[in-house]
């Protein structure tokens, strides 16, 4: 084990001066504070519309404390989800940043970036990695850009380079000279990396050139995920806290360099007072606004994951958290429908219908809202109406949205369109079910005398009826949990 991990470092040492040669203008990045109210766009384009894109986290593995992984999906089972997935969601597309691909699972062995988890692989194929560069292919197929999330923040001790970055002066430490504990887990403590010294050594950009390499197929995904991406100062060496944040931006607009965005973990949680990175991070896991922000930033700027997984963990906070999604859009992240998160991330079988809750009441709208202009909003807390271009409104008080007085959504049953599709769709769900309610159909569809209707499963659509239309009016009865998809019948 001593001379792998040797072997690594003299590795890791040999290839630096190499990549650096390869990335000459890494150190002319600027650290400087974004203000993107002064342009109203991102410091650099994104790759993608995040707000009308399905993202998500997957857990795959975590460590099982005896050198091996706790499999929760292989890659091949991955690529099975994906598929139920993308016919669940009318093939909205999506991004799925992968936790665990990495050694022997979640949170291990960090900084090293070095090896795919091997328990992940197909029987078919000699290694993780030849499976992973699979996947990412597969999913094409699937309308899904497959990435992974990482960890720049932490080091461990049993990671094949915690000597050079002990060595280097590269993690944080305390006035004593003891390293910064950022907290344990996997039965090993967890040390903060110092980004200062990390970047000003060409570390970073090392640990970022070598992901790229060992998995090639990010250059095409354009982004990532970097997990618990917190800035905390390093006492010994006068460090503060704002200097490091400095170089965290500069990591971020290196991957730029590299057309590849950089999403986050956290927006507000563990930044107090500190930057959120509004304008160069596009995606947060958990993205917790405040009312104030979201009136004022745009989901083209900002956006994230709802607080669905909070409820039980923070209901006081998720509580206003729903109710401002509720008013602004809020998307289903999926690793709580697929993982139970509170059980050691063991896989959930059937999953199919909590995302089907999450994406229909959250991501549905979520799409919808996003493509109008944020212009107001009214009274406090249950009373609290949000008010958009185009006479789109959104109330708390009776749980609604109305387009142009089109009811859109009652509570939880929904009869929105589909924006994300070329054609004329519409999704109708309720999470209760009805006998009949009558739903009136967009201006745009005067010309569909009748329409189809079909169910919406894991497997794909299923033909249901042709219904006639009456003054755009269609009556409907759903089951509790069913979603269908209407559109316009074809012309014979």
């Amino acid at each position: 084990m001593k001379k792998q991990r040797h072997l690594l470092t003299f590795l890791f040492l040999l290839n630096l001066g190499a990549i650096q040669a390869q990335s000459t203008n890494w150190k002319s990045i600027s650290g400087t504070y974004y203000d993107w109210t002064k342009t109203g766009k991102p410091a650099s384009p994104y790759a993608f519309n995040y707000g009308q894109t399905l993202v998500m986290h997957l857990m795959l593995a975590t460590p099982d404390g005896k050198g091996g992984s706790y499999v929760r999906r292989t890659f091949k089972e991955v690529a099975a989800l994906v598929k139920e997935v993308d016919a669940i969601t009318l093939h909205i597309p999506k991004i799925i940043y992968l936790v665990g691909w990495q050694y022997n699972g979640h949170d291990d062995k960090y900084p090293a970036w070095h090896h795919v988890n091997d328990a992940l692989k197909r029987p078919e194929d000699s290694t993780g990695l030849q499976s992973l560069i699979w996947l990412s292919g597969e999913c094409k197929k699937y309308n899904t850009t497959i990435s992974v999330h990482v960890n720049m923040a932490d080091a461990y001790k049993n990671s094949p380079l915690w000597d050079t970055y002990w060595e280097k002066g590269l993690i944080s430490r305390l006035k004593d000279g003891q390293p910064m504990k950022t907290g344990s887990y996997n039965g090993f403590d967890a040390y903060q990396v110092c980004f200062k010294e990390e970047w000003e050594k060409g570390y970073a950009t090392k640990r970022i050139d070598e992901l790229l390499t060992l998995l090639p197929f990010l250059k095409e995904a354009k982004t990532v995920l970097l997990d618990a991406y917190f800035s905390r100062g390093n006492p010994y060496l006068n460090i503060s806290q704002p200097e490091e944040e400095s170089y965290q931006r500069r990591v971020i607009r290196y991957f730029k360099t590299k057309e590849i965005d950089v999403s986050q973990e956290s927006y507000i949680r563990l930044r107090d007072g500190q930057d959120h990175f509004t304008g160069l991070s596009p995606w947060f896991v958990w993205f917790d606004q405040t009312e104030s922000g979201f009136k004022r930033t745009p989901a083209s700027i900002a956006t994230g994951g709802g607080p669905f997984l909070f409820i039980k963990q923070d209901p006081k906070l998720a509580g206003e958290q729903m109710q401002l999604g509720f008013l602004f859009g809020m998307s289903t992240r999926g690793e709580d429908c697929f993982n139970d998160l509170e059980n050691d991330f063991r896989t959930i079988i059937d999953w199919q219908q909590a995302f089907k809750y999450q994406f229909y009441t959250g991501t549905l709208p979520y799409t919808y809202l996003n493509k109008y202009h944020r212009k107001k909003l009214q009274g406090k807390g249950l009373q609290r109406v949000a008010q958009y271009s185009d006479g789109l409104t959104v109330s708390l008080k009776d749980s609604s949205i109305m387009h142009k007085g089109i009811v859109l959504r009652k509570g939880n049953d929904l009869f929105i369109p589909v924006v994300w599709s070329k054609e004329r769709e519409i999704i109708a769900y309720s999470e209760k079910g009805y006998s009949s309610k009558t739903w009136q159909l967009p201006s745009n569809w005067s010309d569909a005398k009748t329409v189809d209707l079909f169910q919406i499963d894991a497997t794909g659509l299923k033909f249901l009826q042709h219904q006639p239309t009456i003054n755009r009016h269609i009556a409907l009865s759903l089951s509790g949990g069913q979603a269908v998809v209407i559109v316009p019948t074809p012309a014979q």
